[in-house]
């Protein structure tokens, strides 16, 4: 099969009509297209047996010859009559313009374009600072996305993170509250996807701290294998700490990620928050995220509900100054969302959370504004920590 198009045995009634751009956006470092499709007879008859999806290729515009052929598929088509398609777009990294043209693929056998079918066609602009802008001569309309700079994270486009994990939730909010804290502390790091580590990496941190029971090498962060039931640094070592889906497998069965074996602690996800508070400066915060809904325990994790929520900030002996509840339908992920609504949601097990709570908890400062929640407690401190390894300690 060809990338370039073809002419002859054109599909009756194929048109670009047929497909239609929506909105262009980036999810977590994916770039999507949100689309308005309905296949016409002849490719659906065409595709009986076999699969009809949108997919997309990437071509020089200079030339037209195609740097990246046949790329992602488009998610299942959702909304009324089953015209709204998700299609997650490739365009390569080095600054330039690129050329994306987008068509109906009939697996193992055609693209509509051999067929007569008229692509959508986009064209891309790549800055030398990540940025993207995206041009669509049907609709006349331009997308600007990636931006330099942070963000405030708000869901403010249809089907958003559709078929994704939380992550697509819980990226873009930790980004959005970072606020330039030059000491910051990755709980849990090693085992972290790439999209995250490509949003920490971008935020340059001066001295970045990772800690894991197994450490990794990654780029721009200091590893240390340790347990963050027994925490190798000193108190008030940080300004930030991010733990990012990390809390709920603290004292759990973590042979999962290749660790040895470790003595079950139920609670000890509960301890962890009181140890990490006490390495927060005063002011400091401790940004959480954990799957919600109903209590449920999974041998590897466990799924908070409120109560627990509640147990955590208190044991923590902060201040909860944050916190926002995300859930997952066939249309994607709202929110923030009412907690109490979310009480009987399920973990969407092989797959993902069905819904992910977001907090924000605070070290008080060393005076003033001391009431029930917002004082730092020193019984939940752990003492006779180690000082932190070299070079670690140095950064700390």
């Amino acid at each position: 099969m060809s990338g370039d198009s073809a002419s002859g045995g054109a599909v009756e009634g194929a048109s670009g009509e047929d497909l239609r751009l929506l909105a262009v956006r980036e999810v977590t470092g994916r770039i999507e297209a949100i689309l308005s499709w309905v296949p016409d007879a002849a490719l659906r008859r065409e595709a009986e047996g076999t699969g009809l999806h949108l997919s997309s290729h990437v071509l020089d515009p200079a030339d037209g010859r195609v740097i990246l052929f046949d790329g992602p598929r488009a998610v299942p088509c959702r909304g009324p009559e089953g015209r709204l398609a998700v299609l997650p777009l490739t365009v390569p990294l080095p600054p330039g313009r690129y050329r994306l043209r987008i068509e109906p693929v009939v697996e193992r056998r055609f693209w509509a374009s051999d067929r007569g079918y008229t692509p959508l066609v986009l064209e891309a602009e790549r800055g030398p600072d990540g940025s993207l802008v995206f041009d669509c001569t049907a609709t006349g309309r331009q997308y600007v996305l990636n931006r330099p700079g942070t963000r405030a994270f708000s869901i403010d486009t249809l089907l958003y993170g559709l078929d994704d994990s939380e992550r697509c939730i819980e990226i873009p909010w930790l980004l959005a509250r970072f606020r330039g804290e030059p000491r910051v502390l990755d709980i849990g790091y090693a085992n972290a996807e790439p999209r995250f580590l490509q949003a920490r990496d971008a935020l340059k941190i001066p001295f970045l701290v990772g800690l894991d029971l197994a450490a990794a090498p990654q780029s721009r962060i200091a590893g240390v294998a340790g347990d963050a039931l027994a925490l190798p640094f000193r108190r008030g070592a940080f300004d930030l700490i991010f733990a990012v889906s990390v809390i709920e497998h603290i004292g759990r069965d973590n042979s999962i990620y290749g660790v040895r074996e470790q003595p079950a602690r139920e609670f000890g996800d509960l301890e962890a928050a009181a140890g990490l508070a006490a390495l927060l400066r005063p002011g400091g915060r401790l940004l959480v995220t954990v799957p919600f809904g109903r209590l449920e325990d999974h041998g590897w994790f466990v799924q908070y509900d409120l109560r627990r929520i509640q147990a955590l900030v208190e044991r923590s002996g902060c201040q909860l100054t944050l916190a926002e509840y995300y859930a997952y339908s066939d249309r994607g992920w709202t929110g923030p969302v009412d907690p109490i609504a979310l009480s009987r949601v399920e973990y969407r097990t092989g797959v993902a959370a069905g819904a992910v709570a977001c907090l924000e908890l605070t070290r008080p400062g060393e005076t003033g504004g001391k009431g029930p929640g917002c004082s730092c407690k020193e019984s939940g401190a752990r003492r006779g920590r180690p000082e932190p390894r070299q070079p670690v300690n140095e950064m700390v």
